[in-house]
Parts: C-alpha cells; sequence; structure tokens
C-alpha cells in the first residue's frame, strides 16, 4: 500500500473524509507523498486551455481547495479565484505558495461548506475535485444557485468501479455512472465521460467521473 493510500485509509476510518483534522495531517504530509498529484488536475487543465475564457471578471470558486493546487494555477492564470477549506493546513500550504508567486487574485477562507456562503449567481466556475457532494442536496442547489447566467460546474471523482481496485479507499467521492448529471439535474451536460485514467489520488490506473455542467437559465427555482 502507497503512502498516499495509507494516509486516505487513515483519514477515513478516523473520522469522516471531509473531516478538518485528518486532512490536516495529510496536507502536512503531503509535500513528501509522491502518489498524490500536487499540479493542478489534468482534467481541469485540458478543459481551462481548450475553453480558454478571458480572465477579465472572470470568478472562480474551489470547493475543498485543499493545499491549493487548482486555485494556484488558476490564480496564475489571472482569473479572480475564491476557495476554501476546513483544514487549516491546507489553506495555510495555499497561502504560503501564493505569497511567493505574489499572486492577489486569490482569496482562501478556512470554513466548511455547511458554513460557506456561496451567494447568489456569483461564479463563472465552480470547482469540485474529489469533494462528498452527495451527501446533502441542499449544497447541490446552493451551487447551482451561485453560479451566473453561463457558468460552469467542473466535477472529478471515482466511479463506483475503481472500489474494486485496492489502492483506492474513500467511498464518499465514488460515484455510480450518471450519478453526477443526475445530481445537478438543472445543468445541462457539456462534458460527460468515465476513462480509465491516473487519478489525483494514487498512482494506478483506475476508472474515475468527469463532468462539466453549464446553467443555462438567469435563475433557478427550487
Amino acid at each position: 500500500m502507497n503512502e498516499t493510500v495509507w494516509l486516505l485509509k487513515t483519514v477515513q476510518q478516523q473520522e469522516h473524509y471531509s473531516s478538518s483534522t485528518s486532512w490536516n495531517t495529510f496536507y502536512i504530509e503531503s509535500s513528501t507523498l509522491s502518489n498524490f498529484n500536487q499540479k493542478e488536475n489534468k482534467f481541469l487543465n485540458k478543459f481551462i486551455e481548450e475553453y480558454n475564457p478571458s480572465s477579465d471578471n472572470f470568478h472562480v470558486l474551489d470547493i475543498a481547495m485543499g493545499q491549493g493546487r487548482n486555485s494556484i494555477w488558476l490564480a496564475q492564470k489571472g482569473y479572480k479565484v475564491t476557495g476554501f477549506d476546513s483544514s487549516i493546513q491546507g489553506i495555510q500550504i495555499a497561502k504560503n505558495q501564493a505569497k511567493k508567486l505574489n499572486l492577489t487574485t486569490l482569496q482562501t477562507y478556512v470554513t466548511t461548506i455547511e458554513e460557506f456562503h456561496f451567494g447568489f449567481e456569483q461564479w463563472d466556475l465552480i470547482v469540485c475535485m474529489y469533494f462528498p457532494i452527495m451527501n446533502e442536496t441542499s449544497y447541490l442547489r446552493r451551487i447551482e444557485q451561485s453560479l451566473k447566467y453561463k457558468g460552469l460546474l467542473i466535477v472529478e471523482v471515482f466511479h463506483w468501479d475503481s472500489l474494486s481496485d485496492e489502492y483506492i479507499i474513500p467511498i464518499d467521492v465514488t460515484y455510480r455512472t450518471n450519478d453526477i448529471p443526475l445530481l445537478f439535474s438543472n445543468l445541462t451536460i457539456l462534458i460527460y465521460e468515465e476513462p480509465i485514467d491516473y487519478s489525483d489520488f494514487g498512482n494506478k490506473l483506475t476508472k474515475i467521473i468527469r463532468y462539466v455542467g453549464q446553467k443555462q437559465y438567469s435563475h433557478i427555482y427550487s
């Protein structure tokens, strides 16, 4: 069992996957983990490079940003990025890196998804990578409502079939085929795929889900 998997197993065994206490330990060790992708997510990179949104007044929210690997990359491209995470250690790593790079377009918050104020029609892009968004439907409506008209949601999670792979542990971020589009049924599917690829956690090929949805309404009524 590699060190990344061992830490993920510890996170899940000790507390809920999104618990800040265990993730603090993970991010303290993350700089030495060879099997944790410390660069921006590959799917996010490809989508942004192809979509190529203008950086002028383009607002991004990074849900559960961790140590900021995606937020930092997006801020370097000139986007106005807000990220939050319940892990103090993760946020501190992100803040230190942003300071080192002289980034002024990144705002970070130590908070939970329950406490974060998403706002209304505020975000051009919401990034949600390997976070257990399925637990409460109220989160889903808040995410949808906070997207601007034509705003985008990008998600990557493990596919349910990945549970057969010994090294993958966190069932909270494991979804069945079409779970994500059904959860965000008010959004129009732009991309939905289930590739066999390297996930951000672990260094083996496994089945993952990649999704991009777009809000094509000026208002969403719940």
